[in-house]
């Protein structure tokens, strides 16, 4: 045989190994990639979050909440109160919202109540706890 004759078959194995090192970058590229989009993507996930959470976190003040009241008009209505100063006696059919602090404080966690007859009362606290011995 002469020096010329197979010499594709000889040089087969290095153009594979090319071809399977051009794959491998072409893949560790489009891997790059992707990786790049993805922390985008969750970064403008996690600023969307930030912003969401400012606007959420501001606290209704009394105001808002006699704001939104008079909107849905929510018949007997008795008001919006600090929890020392509720008033003496309560009426038969009758809501409101009630703040846990006391009114020498900014307030804490607000809270309501329905009672729609003399012995039925209902008293609702996101919280889950009984209402304070003011409320009673």
């Amino acid at each position: 045989l002469s020096s010329k004759q197979g010499g594709f078959i000889f040089s087969l194995p290095a153009l594979l190994a090319a071809g399977t090192a051009i794959g491998s970058l072409a893949s560790g590229a489009a891997t790059i990639a992707k990786t790049i989009n993805e922390k985008k993507a969750i970064d403008k996930q996690l600023k969307e979050m930030e912003r969401h959470n400012k606007e959420i976190e501001v606290p209704l003040s009394q105001h808002d909440l006699l704001k939104i009241v008079c909107e849905v008009k929510i018949p007997n209505f008795r008001g919006v109160f600090m929890r020392d100063v509720l008033p003496q006696y309560s009426k038969n059919i009758e809501c409101g919202i009630l703040n846990l602090d006391s009114i020498n404080g900014s307030g804490t966690h607000w809270t309501c109540w329905i009672k729609q007859s003399e012995n039925l009362c209902y008293y609702f606290d996101s919280f889950g706890v009984n209402p304070p011995i003011e409320f009673k």
